[in-house]
C-alpha cells in the first residue's frame, strides 16, 4: 500500500486453503492503517505490517507494532453460498 509518498508492504499469511477467506476478511486492511493515520494525524510509523493466522494460540490473537498474530479458531471465516443456494 501507499501512504505518504512511501510504500508500505502488507502481508497475510494464512493455512493451505483459506486463501480466499483471508483477501475477504482482510481486504480492508490497508484502509483501516491509512484511516488511523488520518484520524491520528499520524503516519504509520513502521515499515511493514502482517496478518497471520495460526492454530493452538493460547489466546484470540495478539497485537503487535509490525504484526498481528489471529488463532484460526477464532477467526470468522464466512462460508461462501453457491448461486443455486
Amino acid at each position: 500500500m501507499e501512504l505518504g509518498g512511501r510504500a508500505i508492504p502488507i502481508s497475510y499469511l494464512v493455512p493451505k486453503g483459506r486463501e480466499d477467506d483471508a483477501r475477504r476478511t482482510f481486504a480492508r486492511t490497508p484502509d483501516m492503517i491509512r484511516h488511523f493515520s488520518e484520524v491520528t494525524g499520524v503516519p504509520y510509523p513502521w515499515n511493514k505490517y502482517a496478518q497471520v493466522v495460526v492454530s493452538d494460540f493460547i489466546f484470540g490473537g495478539m497485537e503487535n507494532t509490525k504484526m498481528c498474530i489471529r488463532d484460526r479458531r477464532r477467526c470468522t471465516w464466512r462460508p461462501v453460498r453457491s448461486a443455486t443456494c
